[in-house]
């Protein structure tokens, strides 16, 4: 019985350990993705914006 409840803490601190390392992984590549996709979104604002100037129409406001 003692045996027994010792694999399982070993097991469970084993699963533990392998999801923080997973989660911080996902978290040290998702600081960059947010910042690529600002990046992106505020280029093609500014395509956009530029576009409409070379039209001839006001940029918005």
């Amino acid at each position: 019985m003692d045996s027994s409840a010792v694999l399982w803490i070993l097991a469970w601190s084993g699963v533990i350990s392998v999801l923080i390392f997973v989660l911080t992984g996902i978290l040290g590549q998702l600081i960059p993705l947010v910042r690529a996709w600002r990046k992106l979104r505020s280029t093609f604002r500014d395509d956009s914006e530029q576009n409409q100037t070379a039209d001839g129409e006001a940029p918005p406001a």
